[in-house]
Order: structure tokens, then C-alpha cells, then sequence
């Protein structure tokens, strides 16, 4: 059994992104943000027994600037809302920005419209001290599904791995944060059932009990 977290794309009929929570884990979880504008989309969730916030994002290739600074704008308006001293923050994605290297962070070639969006991206990261972590190609040779973290401690035995479900590789991310005893709680109907066709991230919480 697990609960889910959708944000279905606007305006279509298939797309989105969803986070799906195993119910063993046994965890309280609330929506933050859920955001579509027809291209980029954003779900952000919080964790209480974790205390952690979970974010998940998509970015399509051909992005329009105006699209994905509008979810930039909202993302910082998340981050400047949560509370102090801030959770850990776990933000990530396809984010389709293949000419950002990693563990650098340095922006090669380019358009002027891409590398924009890419700054953008890479701002809020640093404002918030979020480190990307993937190291691994995702699609290719290139790292395309990235993850944000305020705390790499958490987050460890990270692997790329053939999937045949998506032309990307399957993140495989291990988290060192404790199983919790609490109840889990679905906020909508909607969270209790996925849509049928999405990109997702498999990730697994091991922690002693």
C-alpha cells in the first residue's frame, strides 16, 4: 500500500509529476504547493514526522522562460514561508538541463533563454543551501533528474539504474532519516489514487527503528 501526491498537468490529459509514500513507513504528510501551468509542474509536500519537505519538480525541454520563472516564483514563495529553523528540504526532478555540469554546477553552452532558466534554478538552490547530489548520468551521458538537498547526510547510496519503463534512468536514493510509529493521513481525495501515465522517482528510507 502507498499514498500518493499528484499535481496532473494542466490543460492535458496525461503528464505530471506524483510522489508516492510508503504507508509502512507510517507517515504524516501534508500538500504545500501544487502547481501546473501547462508545462512546468511542481508538488511540495511536508513530512512532519520527518520534518522534512519534499519537493518534486518538471521541467520540459522546450520551456518557455515566462513559465518557469513563474514556478521559481512560486517555489521561493514556499521556501520563504517555512518555518524556523527550516526543515530539511528535498528537491527534485527533470528538470531537462543537459548543459549543466555536475558536481560543479557550471553552465556550458547554451541559449540565452535556457541558461536564464538554469540561473534561476541554481539561485534558489543557493539561497537555501541545497547541494545537488546526482553525480550519475540520467538520459545519455547527460544528468538531467537532479536532487537538492539541505542536508547530504541524510541522503546517501545514490544509483542510476536502465529502467524499462522510461527513456531515463531509475534513481535509486537511500535516506538515513528514522521509521515513525504515526498514523499516515491522505489530505484529499485526489491523493488517494495516481494517474496512469507519469514520470516518477523510486526512492528508498531505510533507518533503524
Amino acid at each position: 500500500m502507498t499514498l500518493s501526491f499528484r499535481t496532473d498537468r494542466k490543460y492535458r490529459t496525461h503528464g505530471g509529476t506524483i510522489i508516492f509514500l510508503r504507508d509502512d513507513i507510517a507517515l504524516n504528510a501534508k500538500t504545500l504547493l501544487s502547481y501546473s501551468d501547462g508545462q512546468v509542474e511542481l508538488q511540495a509536500i511536508y513530512i512532519q514526522a520527518r520534518n522534512m519537505v519534499l519537493i518534486n519538480c518538471y521541467r520540459p525541454p522546450s520551456c518557455c522562460p515566462k513559465n518557469f520563472s513563474s514556478a521559481m516564483e512560486a517555489l521561493r514563495h514556499l521556501q520563504d514561508s517555512l518555518s524556523i529553523p527550516t526543515p530539511d528540504i528535498i528537491l527534485t526532478g527533470d528538470f531537462n538541463f543537459p548543459f549543466l555540469k555536475w558536481p560543479e554546477g557550471i553552465l556550458t553552452g547554451s541559449t540565452l533563454a535556457d541558461k536564464c532558466q538554469a540561473e534561476s534554478l541554481l539561485e534558489i538552490a543557493n539561497s537555501t543551501f541545497l547541494i545537488q547530489v546526482i553525480t550519475e548520468p540520467t538520459r545519455g551521458k547527460n544528468i538531467l533528474d537532479l536532487l537538492f538537498t539541505n542536508n547530504c547526510d541524510a541522503v546517501n547510496n545514490i544509483s542510476a539504474e536502465k529502467t524499462i519503463f522510461s527513456d531515463h534512468n531509475l534513481l535509486r536514493i537511500h535516506t538515513n532519516y528514522q521509521k515513525s510509529t504515526l498514523p499516515p493521513e491522505v489530505t484529499s481525495p485526489a491523493e488517494k489514487n495516481p494517474f496512469s501515465s507519469l514520470n516518477f522517482l523510486a526512492a528508498k528510507s531505510t533507518g533503524s527503528s
